[in-house]
């Protein structure tokens, strides 16, 4: 039984080789990235005033 393995494609690029402008095919843009992380701050922010909000109501 002979099974055909596909790799990840971990390191290949689209084009050329050690240019800063080039992203991997499986890279994110880092604008994206920017953005993910602002939502993930704002979502902490946000985590933590309702858990202030709750801890007040559990005291009342």
């Amino acid at each position: 039984m002979c099974a055909e393995w596909r790799t990840p494609a971990y390191g290949e690029q689209d084009s050329g080789l050690g240019d800063e402008t080039t992203r991997l095919k499986d890279e994110l843009d880092p604008a994206v990235l920017d953005q993910v992380s602002i939502a993930g701050e704002r979502f902490d922010r946000l985590l933590k005033l309702v858990e202030e909000v709750a801890m007040k109501g559990a005291r009342s």
